[in-house]
């Protein structure tokens, strides 16, 4: 599941406003995948709180199928408030995974679980 249960230290740290923290419900949403190469991933709204999908609103308890580049987004309490966080959905085929590596932040966790160090972050440019 997504949501403030699975990942609390994600959302506090991207959520700033605890009002905006609020709306995003321990378990907001699932995420469901099919083992068949290229079957797009499925995703559950299961909170009553509002989750927009591409901008609609994806209504509760029933599957949506993602493509590649959806945006999943979290407003306030109504479908009419701003969205004040957004993930966007980025498919890639096992091949591509092969080729290109993990997502930098699977490779950082995995780094970071095994003991490896990793190189330090270049300092901001001014």
């Amino acid at each position: 599941g997504v949501g403030r249960q699975h990942t609390p230290d994600l959302f506090e740290l991207l959520v700033a406003s605890k009002d905006s923290l609020s709306s995003i419900s321990r378990t907001h949403f699932e995420l469901q995948m099919e083992r068949a190469e290229g079957a797009p991933p499925m995703l559950k709204k299961l909170s009553g709180n509002p989750l927009l999908v591409d901008d609609r609103p994806a209504p509760q308890h029933e599957c949506l199928q993602l493509q590649d580049g959806a945006r999943i987004g979290f407003t306030g309490t109504s479908e009419r408030d701003p969205c004040f966080l957004e993930f966007r959905v980025k498919l890639r085929t096992q091949q591509q995974v092969r080729a290109e590596g993990a997502h930098p932040a699977v490779a950082s966790t995995a780094a970071a679980s095994s003991g490896a160090r990793l190189p330090p972050s270049p300092p901001p440019a001014s």
